[in-house]
């Protein structure tokens, strides 16, 4: 929520990436995939 994320300094455009264990073409494909549907 807003409030929340203005006390704690984030913006509602922030983008959190969050990596563990996941195959590194997989991550990526994920991410290309996040950001297309962002630009529409």
């Amino acid at each position: 929520d807003s409030a929340e994320g203005t006390e704690a300094s984030i913006d509602d455009d922030l983008v959190r990436i969050s990596v563990g264990l996941e195959n590194t073409e997989d991550l990526i494909s994920d991410l290309e995939s996040a950001l297309n549907a962002a630009k529409k």
